[in-house]
């Protein structure tokens, strides 16, 4: 007897860390999640899917983030998208981590000297 999965019912959840960008596609409008914490807003949650790995995973968006993605892509047009998301340390005297943002697209050709850093490092990965 043979079997296959239906869907995935337990999905982790992914946590952006300071200076590791992370390549996604966003799969679905972001969302408000459960109250986990009495007094504390509910985060906001988006399904993902890990570019690197081929996982899906719900990724933390904070406030930063959402405003960069709500006002950038309005009325949800993020979902489908293809993106590089770094999130930056905290500045001297701010309370709040900044972002680094790009749209990216699949390109098997694509010349390494056009990208920077750490993309370069996983260009040269995902190309040979």
């Amino acid at each position: 007897m043979a079997f296959v999965h239906k869907r995935l019912v337990t999905v982790p959840t992914l946590s952006l860390k300071d200076n590791e960008p992370k390549f996604l596609r966003i799969d679905a409008p972001m969302y408000t999640g459960k109250q986990i914490e009495e007094g504390k807003e509910p985060a906001t949650l988006a399904n993902v899917t890990d570019l690197d790995t081929g996982e899906q995973s719900t990724l933390i968006v904070n406030t930063v983030l959402h405003g960069i993605l709500d006002e950038e892509y309005p009325n949800g047009a993020y979902v489908g998208l293809l993106f590089s998301i770094e999130r930056l340390p905290k500045r001297q005297g701010k309370a709040y981590n900044g972002f680094k943002v790009f749209e990216i697209e699949e390109s098997s050709d694509l010349p390494l000297d056009s990208i920077d850093g750490d993309e370069k490092k996983k260009a040269k990965k995902s190309v040979g």
